[in-house]
């Protein structure tokens, strides 16, 4: 699959070059999720929120914008492809866009600490897990039984020793945080019916059984 892969970016990189347009191109690789190989006992991607299912390559080519081999190690989001992509064309983007440019982090700059944000849920999941990562620490926590985890990602990036119990205080702090965060993105909303083109799709994507 990596080989894979590779050949086809390869085949994308020398069909923008072939047609000129590659030092005017953006190219991004990324990821929706990882994969759990045995890790926690688990093979597939879907039921945990452990950084072997979170954490994923994100790789910018930007000829003119960036500079090349540069490796930024802090901590980002997919929510913030977006708004740096934006950034990179000068786009202006809707007031609502989640998410912040990471291009400060390509000169040298910050652009400050922000809790991450994860979830899985019912019925792709076998049950509803929420997790927040901040200051380093990862919580994870099941809405439905009220167990805790928390784990010190530098010490332990494995994610083998729950730290809930011998470091309470803080495991508390990020779980009111958490629900604070989660709470403010709920949308009630309305249900709506989707049209057959719609569920066809999603069908062939394999997201509707």
């Amino acid at each position: 699959e990596v080989e894979y892969v590779d050949r086809e970016i390869g085949r994308l990189v020398a069909r923008l070059k072939d047609q000129g347009m590659y030092d005017e191109a953006v190219l991004i690789v990324t990821a929706d999720h990882g994969e759990g190989l045995g890790d926690h006992d688990l093979m597939g991607h879907i039921h945990q929120l452990y950084d072997s299912l979170l954490h994923v390559p994100l790789i910018i080519v930007a000829p003119g914008h960036l500079k090349p081999g540069l490796v930024v190690e802090d901590p980002v989001s997919l929510v913030d492809i977006l708004p740096t992509v934006g950034d990179l064309m000068a786009w202006e983007l809707p007031g609502e866009t989640s998410g912040r440019s990471l291009l400060p982090l390509t000169r040298g700059s910050s652009i400050g600490d922000k809790p991450f944000l994860a979830a899985t849920a019912r019925p792709q999941s076998r049950q509803n897990l929420e997790a927040l990562i901040d200051g380093g620490l990862k919580l994870i926590v099941d809405p439905d039984t009220q167990a805790v985890e928390l784990y010190d990602l530098a010490e332990d990036p494995g994610e083998l020793q729950n730290l809930s119990t011998h470091r309470p205080d803080e495991a508390a702090r990020r779980l009111e945080l958490l629900q604070h965060l989660i709470e403010g993105r709920v949308d009630d909303g309305e249900w709506v019916d989707l049209d057959d083109e719609t569920k066809a799709k999603l069908e062939a994507l394999g997201y509707v059984h």
